[in-house]
């Protein structure tokens, strides 16, 4: 669980900005709560489902998200 600025600004620069395509899937959108899966695939074919990731929204920002995340491995 992620909270505050600074820690969810933190994760998504690093996910983001790994060699790796993103995928939002399966989006629902509320108007304090929005709950996503990501699917991320490596270079090098390694897969990532990022199920349930669900982002708790105050006057439009992201304060609290958490996330599980499958492996295919």
């Amino acid at each position: 669980m992620l909270r505050g600025e600074d820690e969810i600004s933190g994760y998504l620069r690093d996910v983001c900005s790994r060699e790796m395509t993103h995928h939002v899937e399966n989006e629902v959108v509320g108007d304090e709560r929005t709950t996503f899966f990501e699917a991320c695939e490596h270079p090098d074919g390694r897969c990532v489902l990022g199920a349930a990731e669900t982002l708790e929204l105050r006057d439009g920002k992201i304060v609290l998200q958490v996330n599980v995340e499958a492996w295919d491995e």
